[in-house]
């Protein structure tokens, strides 16, 4: 609804810059799939240290993957013209957090999906995108 609100607030050459939280990440995964805890936190609280701690912050209403995002911007009536992910640090080699992450992309895998672009977003925690109102596009109601 805010996205709709502010394409015709745009200048012709306006862009809106976004910064968006991803949940495909690998320590909220483990979060749900290992320890069966999907809790939101306030500030502090979070069970994982780092920059992916805010992904479950309580004031978050929705959640997204980098697809999720740029489906939401074209239904909006945008086009994304830059994305840049903002990473956390991969797991030391050898680890339980590796083996994790290695077991779920043999699952992704075995499901028919891609193993590596699987591990290369989960430890995107973040998308930054640029994006441009299509002006083309059906006016949005």
């Amino acid at each position: 609804a805010v996205l709709k609100r502010l394409r015709p607030l745009l200048a012709q050459d306006g862009v809106l810059v976004a910064s968006i939280t991803q949940i495909r990440s690998a320590p909220v995964l483990h979060h749900l799939l290992i320890e069966g805890r999907w809790d939101y936190f306030r500030h502090g609280t979070m069970p994982f240290e780092g920059p992916q701690s805010n992904v479950l912050a309580w004031n978050h209403l929705r959640f997204f993957t980098q697809r999720s995002i740029g489906q939401m911007f074209a239904e909006c009536g945008y086009t994304v013209e830059r994305w840049e992910a903002s990473k956390f640090t991969p797991p030391p080699p050898g680890s339980a957090q590796e083996r994790f992450e290695n077991d779920l992309a043999f699952l992704v895998t075995v499901h028919g999906g891609d193993a590596e672009g699987f591990k290369a977003g989960s430890h995107v925690i973040r998308w930054s995108v640029v994006a441009k109102p299509d002006w083309q596009a059906a006016p949005l109601p």
